[in-house]
């Protein structure tokens, strides 16, 4: 029997800010838009250095940490639904400590967003 691996594609690269409008401003320079602002996805504490904070796509959230889980990877939060139920979402650490952030996304969910509507 094959083994079961995760299959995952790049979903966004989070940088956590303290001003949060000074940094769209910031970035805005460089031709990006915003998107959906403040997702809190995460309670990270803003008086510590903001990290890089990956997140990996799944289209299958529960078998592939149940998959990474079986291969000793450590999660510091299960699969929960995200912000307005548009993702489901769960947390785990590099072996350097940086969080790694799992999401399945629920496309459909979005329209009404991405309509304005």
């Amino acid at each position: 029997m094959a083994e079961s691996k995760p299959r995952f594609g790049w979903g966004h690269i989070n940088i956590n800010v303290r001003n949060l409008d000074r940094a769209i401003e910031f970035y805005r320079k460089f031709g990006f838009e915003v998107f959906i602002p403040a997702v809190p996805y995460l309670a990270l504490d803003s008086a510590k250095p903001a990290k890089p904070l990956p997140h990996l796509v799944t289209k299958d959230l529960q078998r592939d940490v149940a998959d990474l889980k079986a291969q000793g990877v450590e999660f510091i939060s299960e699969p929960t639904a995200g912000h307005g139920g548009l993702a489901d979402v769960a947390a785990c650490k590099d072996p350097d400590g940086t969080l790694i952030e799992l999401l399945q996304v629920y496309l459909d969910r979005w329209q009404a967003i991405l309509s304005g509507t």
